[in-house]
């Protein structure tokens, strides 16, 4: 209902008013779209055809949703004042995962052993058992973090400033990282080269070389 309010209300008929924040899929064809005011919607073939999903999520108050990421085909969505789900692989419902951040989180990074949720203020949160616990990361930065681009066996946190730290996966230190300013940034996408990232920001996409600050 909730869906056909929002088409048939929409100032162009046929086309959801809510912006779109993150899309994902994975190899089985199955993903995503999240974004504003708690819009979800599931599709199970690559995207031809797409089903709300808002009831199965823990999201009564319809919070804004920013990032998706998918481990192993389990999805997790990460959104405002603290908000962020895992998906149970048996009813598909989005479920809470308690975390000690109850401000926006604008990622989150499920990888081998290591759980990374990301936001304001350079916010950075990291747990080794997929949620139970939860270790706060120093990060230096005051900007929100708003990409994690996987680097081998780092992960380069970008913020919306443009200042980078790298964060090693297995000690979770801290490096500081000098790279050249491109403004406000939007986005950001590894190349397959550990010195350098693409970035995007309001005029377009630019590459970006990265190194270890001084």
């Amino acid at each position: 209902q909730e869906v056909e309010f929002a088409m048939n209300t929409s100032a162009t008929p046929d086309v959801l008013a809510s912006p779109f924040l993150d899309v994902m899929f994975n190899e089985e064809k199955v993903g995503y779209v999240i974004g504003a005011f708690g819009m979800i919607l599931r599709s199970t073939d690559d995207g031809a055809t797409w089903d709300p999903w808002i009831e199965q999520t823990d999201n009564t108050r319809r919070m804004h949703l920013y990032g998706l990421d998918e481990r192993d085909g389990v999805f997790y969505i990460a959104g405002e004042q603290g908000l962020l789900m895992r998906q149970d692989p048996q009813t598909q419902q989005f479920t809470t995962i308690e975390t000690p951040y109850n401000g926006t989180y604008f990622g989150v990074r499920a990888l081998p052993n290591l759980l990374l949720a990301y936001g304001l203020r350079g916010n950075l949160y990291a747990s080794r058992d997929d949620g139970g616990q939860w270790q706060q990361i120093d990060t230096g930065i005051n900007a929100s973090l708003i990409s994690a681009v996987d680097a081998g066996q780092q992960m380069i946190m970008v913020s919306q400033s443009g200042a980078m730290i790298a964060l090693d996966k297995l000690s979770l230190s801290v490096t500081p990282l000098h790279a050249s300013r491109v403004g406000e940034v939007f986005a950001a996408s590894g190349t397959g080269r550990d010195s350098e990232m693409v970035v995007t920001f309001f005029s377009g996409a630019k590459l970006v070389e990265i190194a270890k600050a001084n």
